[in-house]
């Protein structure tokens, strides 16, 4: 009886090993699949995510960014993975441990306050801007996490026409005016230099706005820095 109780353990063990192995390849495979038409490489770009770059997810929902930032940071790098949901950044812990990238850490943020260091060299707002409610109090602390010349950069749905702004929130999408007249306000300022993608094709992060992927809608991403002193 002992052996036989001692051979179920083990295929039982071999069985969640097997189911755990299959998962990681569903996620990787996921992954590769959205890599295609996300073009994560240039958004990386956009945001000076290289090595040893210290940047920060805001709204990192499950990390697809946030890893890839870590990755293209290296060890000397660092990650500040963004959320208000638990659910989310308890996988992006357990993702971080079976992967052992000690440069991210998980944050959890606020609905006013991304509770960020300051210095960072960028930032990036992933599908997520459409639902800040205090949209001006994430603004004003990305803004104060920015080193001069930092890079903040905003991908999301494109509203099909201008609405009051609370509407933005029930559409989840936004139009690009109203992210750019807000970013403006917090002492942001349009990038004069438009990232590789935009010389490559039309779809990418832009100076300015352009169709970049597909969330289910067009996204739309403003691509902006931090001035040296903030306008008041």
């Amino acid at each position: 009886m002992r052996g036989t109780s001692q051979i179920l353990r083990l295929v039982r063990a071999v069985v969640l090993l097997a189911v755990a192995a299959a998962g990681l390849a569903g996620q990787r495979g996921g992954e590769a699949r959205r890599d295609e038409w996300q073009r994560p490489e240039d958004v990386l770009d956009a945001m000076g995510a290289r090595p040893g770059a210290q940047v920060a997810d805001v709204g990192a929902g499950a990390g697809y960014f946030t890893f890839k930032m870590g990755r293209a940071g290296g060890p000397a790098g660092k990650v500040y993975a963004v959320d208000i949901r638990e659910s989310d950044l308890d996988t992006i812990r357990e993702r971080k441990a079976r992967e052992r990238l000690a440069q991210i850490e998980v944050v959890v943020g606020e609905t006013d306050d991304p509770r960020l260091p300051e210095g960072l060299d960028g930032i990036l707002v992933f599908n997520a801007y459409h639902e800040f409610r205090e949209y001006d109090a994430m603004l004003a602390a990305m803004f104060r996490a920015l080193r001069p010349g930092g890079r903040l950069v905003v991908i999301d749905r494109a509203a099909d026409d201008e609405a009051d702004r609370e509407a933005y929130f029930a559409r989840h999408a936004v139009t690009p005016a109203v992210v750019q007249a807000e970013a403006e306000r917090h002492g942001f300022t349009l990038s004069a230099r438009p990232p590789r993608s935009t010389t490559r094709a039309t779809r990418g992060i832009c100076s300015s706005w352009c169709s970049s992927g597909r969330i289910g809608a067009t996204e739309v991403a403003p691509y902006v820095r931090r001035t040296r002193d903030r306008r008041d």
